[in-house]
């Protein structure tokens, strides 16, 4: 009788071990890849997310301080101090990345806010007349990108009547 002895492999080739090695190799560096770029777009949609809300924060607070103020001053195209009749101050003032407001009365700091700029921001205040009153404008600009693939950061613009809206019109009636 004969018997029938089958042949079993036992391991894999040389070659065989290194063309899965380097296939590995190549699916590792794609999913890094992968990753990197997840996160670098990860943190620019943060970054712009931040700012947006930075800018609707200063919205709403440089407008209710223009409005109470009855006198504005732009010491530099960085800086403007609001004045009150009531003795109450604020200042806005571009510091390092950031646009520091503070409120004071007779000298006393009553509140500190910062409002986040990303790097490389420029702000512009100026004073405009608008009739007998005055227009405080701030203008946030962005550093320009010169990189591309890079997402632009949203600008901001705000014009604000000094002492709060025009009273309304009143018409006389006509005889």
């Amino acid at each position: 009788m004969t018997t029938c002895i089958r042949a079993r492999r036992r391991g894999f080739t040389i070659l065989e071990t290194g063309i899965v090695v380097t296939l590995v190799g190549l699916l590792i560096t794609v999913m890094v890849v992968l990753f990197s770029s997840v996160l670098k777009a990860q943190r620019q949609v943060m970054l712009r997310e931040r700012q947006r809300r930075e800018f609707v924060r200063l919205d709403a607070l440089l407008r209710s301080d223009v409005h109470a103020a009855t006198k504005a001053a732009i010491k530099s195209p960085n800086e403007c101090e609001l004045t009150s009749s009531d003795g109450y101050s604020w200042t806005y003032d571009k510091q390092d990345s950031w646009l520091v407001r503070t409120h004071a009365q007779g000298g006393r700091t009553l509140q500190r806010e910062s409002f986040f700029l990303r790097p490389g921001s420029e702000v512009h205040f100026q004073l405009s007349p608008a009739g007998s009153r005055s227009l405080v404008q701030l203008k946030l600009e962005p550093e320009p990108d010169g990189r591309p693939g890079e997402h632009h950061q949203p600008r901001y613009f705000a014009q604000v009547l000094l002492g709060g809206a025009l009273p309304p019109v009143r018409e006389e009636p006509q005889p």
